[in-house]
């Protein structure tokens, strides 16, 4: 089962979800009870069948795996694929009750909130991400991005400025910043 799951995470790298799903497969067929394989199982759906499979399969796991933050935050992404707000809101914030240190956990809930339209708390929560992780780009990227569609731009600027000064290898950062400059460029171009 672990070279099956390892397989499955290769798979996902190279953007083959239909392969990385048949290794989670695989590994739940074997080892019924193995988290892992639910959690890329979960990664890998992306039709609205493949979701409710998913959400179906991981739903028998409830009782089992409740203590796992982990668990509820694949729930969690599941439900919100689908839409489901209120119930991916309660299943992030389960996930936050047994680890409140999980910085993606809380830019997920943020940006449920910021599709409930409640800004204030999308923005505590995309915060709280980045703080948890300060030296993780795409936690850091997640918080510019809110900064950038909630009207801020140069608070977007300024959180990714402040990464790469702090971490210059960044390509990652960097690439969103050109982004930036070049969206900036777009605008101030339509208003001439």
């Amino acid at each position: 089962p672990a070279l099956q799951m390892e397989a499955g995470r290769i798979y996902m790298l190279l953007g083959q979800s239909d392969r990385a799903r048949m290794a989670a497969e695989h590994v739940l067929e074997l080892e019924p009870d193995e988290l892992s394989g639910y959690l890329l199982l979960a990664d890998t759906s992306r039709t609205p069948e493949e979701v409710d499979a998913a959400l179906e399969r991981l739903a028998g796991k409830a009782e089992q795996f409740d203590g796992d933050a982990v668990f509820h935050a694949a729930l969690a992404e599941l439900h919100l694929r689908k839409r489901e707000l209120e119930t991916a809101e309660a299943a992030l914030n389960r996930a936050l009750e047994i680890n409140p240190d999980l910085a993606q956990v809380h830019q997920t809930l943020g940006l449920v909130y910021q599709l409930q339209g409640d800004i204030d708390k999308a923005a505590a929560e995309f915060r709280a991400g980045a703080d948890l992780a300060p030296d993780d780009p795409r936690v850091q990227i997640k918080l510019a991005q809110f900064k950038l569609q909630t009207g801020d731009p140069a608070e977007a600027r300024r959180i990714l400025e402040a990464f790469v000064e702090r971490l210059p290898e960044s390509g990652m950062v960097q690439l969103e910043l050109a982004k930036l400059d070049f969206k900036e460029r777009q605008f101030e171009a339509a208003l001439e």
